[in-house]
């Protein structure tokens, strides 16, 4: 009140002292020289106050502008502890609630209602124990989790719920104090999740691992076995067919007079048997080797591998005048030694079943097939029945009589493991008379 008098007295004393001068000027002939005396004398008095007055608009305007910084700023926590709470309220996956001292709820989220089946207007006010199993209240349990929280800050457990149909669910809960400005525990906030769908996944996935050593265990008693049989195969068997073979020999040469026409066939057919069940011995020992040996990825021009094999297929039948169509390059991932394998076996069919055309065919190279590279191995050979294609990879199945074309049947079956444990996969396409194309794939590498 103070601050506001020394300005109106101001103004007052000037108001008079410009009304003096005007009475002056009415009455009395000097009124020039009083004017300018009263104008001097009231100069000062207007000078102090205009800067009165400037210092206090001044004033007024920083008292505004701290009022208005302080108004946007209570506004603004306003407007983000509103949006938080709509936020809370808002989550559906997880059940978040408010308690207050003594447990009872206070405030009920979108996600606690779909979790639980209470609405807000049900529970607010009912203790947190109202979701606890029978056994869990017989226990007290609601009390010794308030008391953990408050004693530590917080308490984490997975626990036992009940919905409000009475059908029960495995959550896992925080359960967190609330503390004021003294430290007075004034309430506690809650956040449940429903993990029982989590736990029947890993106990269906625990069941699945124990399934799984098992049945690792009994495939390697498997691969124990494997390994003693083909030891036997290799050592066992070789033996009486070496005999065999070799005393077909001895009577061959040494009673070739004594035998006639007939019984020298015979003795062919002793040693050509034996000889064949030799081969199919290897064979079987390299099909069974293909799943366990070791791979070593690299970098495999297959086209080079061709290349190679097909060489070597020549110098065996030289006298053959084959058409070759190669690729200029096919890079792929894998395993050489595996892949020349596969290339063996389908190149090596392929100049077998075009023994008899007039003029042989065959090609190597590579397509794309959805979004990977195929190659493909294409005679113009004797070909086959579709109808019977299921049986192609099936070990001693063949699709032409053995007198025919040679061959033990196990060609395919290994190239259809080697392709499998490179992550691929191989198909055959052919007509009787036209020809055959085996693709594969070998995965990523």
């Amino acid at each position: 009140m103070a601050t506001l008098l020394v300005p109106v007295l101001a103004a007052a004393l000037l108001a008079a002292t410009l009304g003096s001068v005007f009475t002056a000027t009415l009455t009395d002939r000097r009124w020039p020289g009083v004017v300018a005396a009263t104008l001097l004398g009231a100069i000062p008095v207007g000078v102090a106050v205009v800067l009165f007055m400037r210092r206090r608009v001044g004033a007024l305007a920083a008292d505004y502008e701290a009022s208005l910084a302080l108004s946007r700023e209570q506004a603004l926590s306003l407007s983000e502890e509103d949006k938080f709470r709509r936020l809370v309220e808002a989550v559906s996956d997880y059940a978040i609630f408010l308690l207050d001292a003594e447990g009872n709820v206070v405030s009920w989220n979108a996600g606690a209602e779909r979790g639980t089946g209470w609405r807000t207007d049900e529970i607010l006010g009912r203790h947190v124990s109202t979701f606890f199993t029978a056994e869990d209240r017989a226990a007290d349990r609601s009390r010794t989790d308030l008391a953990a929280a408050a004693r530590d800050g917080s308490c984490r457990v997975e626990t036992e719920l009940i919905r409000k149909d009475g059908s029960r669910f495995l959550a896992e809960v925080t359960l967190s104090a609330v503390r004021d400005a003294s430290n007075r525990v004034i309430g506690y906030a809650e956040i449940a999740r429903d993990i029982t769908s989590r736990r029947r996944g890993e106990a269906a996935i625990a069941n699945l691992n124990g399934q799984l050593e098992l049945r690792v265990a009994e495939l390697a008693a498997a691969n124990q076995e494997l390994e003693a049989f083909s030891y036997s195969v290799s050592h066992d068997l070789r033996g009486p067919l070496r005999a065999i073979d070799g005393f077909s020999t001895i009577l061959l040469e040494q009673y070739h007079g004594s035998l006639d026409e007939q019984g020298r066939h015979y003795l062919d057919r002793v040693r050509a048997g034996s000889q064949r069940m030799g081969h199919l011995i290897d064979d079987l020992l390299g099909l069974a080797r293909i799943n366990r040996a070791e791979m070593h990825r690299a970098t495999v021009d297959l086209a080079q591998v061709a290349r190679e094999v097909t060489d070597e297929l020549h110098r065996g039948e030289p006298e053959r005048a084959v058409e070759l169509h190669i690729a200029g390059s096919a890079p792929a991932r894998g395993d050489g030694r595996l892949l020349r394998v596969a290339l063996e076996n389908l190149l090596g069919n392929a100049w077998k079943f075009t023994r008899r055309q007039s003029a042989p065919r065959i090609e190597f190279g590579s397509e794309p097939r959805d979004g990977v590279p195929a190659f493909f191995v294409r005679d113009n050979g004797a070909g086959f029945d579709m109808t019977y294609a299921h049986k192609l990879f099936l070990p001693f199945q063949r699709l032409h009589d053995v007198t025919e074309f040679e061959g033990s049947g196990i060609g395919l079956a290994t190239v259809q493991r080697i392709v499998n444990r490179h992550g691929g996969r191989i198909w055959g396409e052919s007509q009787p008379g036209q020809g055959t194309t085996f693709w594969f794939t070998l995965g990523e590498g």
